[in-house]
């Protein structure tokens, strides 16, 4: 249980130096208060990097830098994948050689090679929660912005400028592609690359199929809307029908046997003792 223990808080660790490493790598890298780390540790873990990143699968790497793109920061693939792979290689080495059973060593190796990716896996599905249920309002703000007399480009202007969120800054982040010379289609197609969320590609198809034929926007903002509104109701209808059994699970296996303990604990002692006598 130790071992267990002590993998889960160097999962932790192994997730928050992952991420300081990647943020301060380069800059690291360059200083040069020590010729030693100059001459030697940099050059000696450039090159297990290298070695690391080359016999990874590439699927595996491409894996990495699409939830860097979800999540919107620059993660180098090859670095995270090295450090995910030395810092697991570390608990297992050290658990080893405090004489902890190989199999444990090697599961708490496991929690601490899988936690950062974990925890980016939980960053993303939050993220792309809220973007979920930011896209109804989102779309009724446009739809106001519209009638209010503004073009879509400066509805979306105005929305970015004014409110604060994933799915806004996704929004603000396409507007300003377009003003630097991307075509419309192609920053709404990046948003799509970033924010992996099926309502929002529905939106996005249908609104750029509707700007190709020349639809009115606001009917179909209208309509997306609604339809957005009708499945979060269902949503959250399911899940409160699911709440019963998930209740019940509770009461079996936790408040139920107190109860019996509390209710025929006290009499278990006599009946014993009349048995027994």
């Amino acid at each position: 249980m130790i071992p267990l223990l002590i993998a889960g808080c160097a999962g932790v660790a192994a997730g928050a130096s992952i991420f300081s490493a990647l943020r301060y790598f380069d800059m690291i890298s360059r200083a040069d208060e020590d010729p030693f780390w100059d001459r030697v540790v940099v050059p000696f873990m450039t090159r297990v990097i290298s070695i690391i990143t080359r016999i990874t699968p590439s699927f595996r790497l491409q894996t990495i830098r699409t939830k860097s793109k979800s999540l919107d920061i620059k993660i180098n693939a090859g670095l995270f994948v090295s450090l995910q792979l030395l810092l697991a290689m570390i608990v297992f080495g050290l658990l080893h050689i405090v004489s902890v059973n190989v199999w444990l060593a090697l599961v708490a190796a496991a929690i601490v090679y899988y936690t950062p990716e974990f925890i980016i896996n939980m960053m993303i599905n939050s993220r792309n929660t809220s973007i979920l249920l930011e896209l109804p309002n989102f779309l009724d703000l446009v739809i106001v912005h519209i009638e209010a007399g503004l073009g879509f480009d400066s509805a979306l202007d105005e929305i970015s400028q004014t409110r604060h969120g994933p799915l806004y800054v996704e929004f603000g982040k396409a507007l300003r592609e377009m003003q630097h010379g991307s075509s419309r289609r192609a920053a709404m197609i990046n948003i799509l690359e970033r924010a992996r969320v099926s309502q929002l590609s529905r939106f996005i198809k249908s609104f750029l199929q509707a700007d190709e034929l020349g639809v009115s926007i606001r009917d179909l903002l209208d309509i997306q809307s609604n339809k957005l509104r009708s499945e979060r109701r269902q949503r959250a209808e399911q899940i409160a029908q699911a709440a019963p059994i998930k209740i019940s699970v509770v009461l079996a296996f936790f408040i139920l046997p107190v109860i019996l303990i509390v209710v025929f604990g006290a009499a278990v002692p006599k009946i014993l003792q009349a048995f027994g006598s």
